[in-house]
């Protein structure tokens, strides 16, 4: 899913509703790759509400980079994602048996950028008590135990922050993306 040319992480989690309400489904043949994915829902949802509340902080720039707030001070829809919404039970069950592998990331702050500094801040105000890519705790994307530390496997887990599995900061993510083509 694209909004204002950004990409919103809820699409694996909007997929696997929709292949659990029976409206589509994929046929044997079909990849599905998960990037990043919340699908245990992210404590960042709870406390977006705070930082949308806010003017001039740190994470101001980030918010409205990846379009977490809609402009009237409200978290953006793609963030009603708390781990205790109802709706993201059994998604992860439906994605188990269908992707082709999926990347995560475990360092807020991750390859050197921009986003470094605000998602490490984001990710220490949230306190996830665990690895996390500064937006999504590691739980709740690397929901199986498949995962390597090598870009050529299909299921990916290196020190990236959220921005940097999106390809915008280049290295390993990158390369991870072109071994899928």
């Amino acid at each position: 899913m694209h909004f204002q040319g950004k990409k919103f992480d809820s699409g694996n989690n909007v997929l696997a509703s929709a292949i659990r309400n029976n409206y589509c489904d994929f046929d044997a043949s079909s990849t599905w790759y998960e990037v990043s994915g919340p699908l245990n829902g992210s404590k960042a949802a709870s406390f977006l509400e705070n930082i949308c509340e806010i003017n001039n902080t740190l994470l101001q720039w980030l918010v409205a980079d990846f379009h977490l707030c809609n402009g009237s001070h409200d978290t953006a829809p793609n963030w009603e994602l708390r781990p205790t919404y109802p709706g993201l039970m059994g998604l992860s069950e439906i994605m188990i048996t269908r992707i082709s592998g999926a990347m995560c990331g475990t360092s807020a702050f991750g390859i050197f950028s921009e986003y470094s500094l605000p998602l490490l801040a984001l990710s220490e105000l949230v306190n996830y008590n665990e690895n996390n890519d500064g937006m999504v705790p590691i739980s709740s994307c690397a929901f199986t135990g498949r995962f390597t530390a090598n870009y050529s496997d299909d299921f990916y887990l290196g020190p990236f922050n959220h921005a940097d599995t999106t390809c915008r900061n280049g290295g390993d993510p990158c390369n991870w993306f072109a071994n899928r083509i």
